[in-house]
């Protein structure tokens, strides 16, 4: 899965990686059982939960939660420094995975690089 540099068009996996946080959270498509999450626009319809925030925090936030795409599907990249920067939303995002029973992987960049390198294996 890549970040998606707009809500419309994602990056390939070259360019992305640069960009990438130390480490995040991938929320996925899917359940913890393997069956699609439904509705189809639940990563829209969870990231648009930012627009809720003040405009500061709006600022200090947006830039790291991120919607991603793959050929396995949507998810959410969350940065693991929001757990710093708004312990509440990051907080939010981890109850929605637990709630909704979702498959969440954390990464280091290093982790993802590997992961990449090896092929998703």
């Amino acid at each position: 899965m890549q970040p998606e540099q707009s809500k419309n068009a994602g990056a390939d996996a070259e360019s992305i990686s640069p960009r990438l946080p130390s480490s995040f959270v991938l929320i996925k498509g899917e359940t913890v059982d393997g069956k699609k999450f439904r509705p189809s626009d639940w990563c829209d319809r969870l990231h648009s939960t930012l627009r809720a925030l003040d405009a500061e925090e709006y600022e200090e936030c947006a830039e790291h939660v991120h919607l991603v795409n793959s050929d396995r599907g949507r998810g959410v990249l969350v940065a693991g420094v929001l757990e710093e920067i708004n312990p509440v939303l990051f907080q939010f995002f981890m109850n929605f995975v637990k709630n909704n029973n979702l498959a969440a992987v954390s990464y280091t960049k290093e982790s993802w690089e590997n992961l990449k390198n090896n092929g998703g294996k």
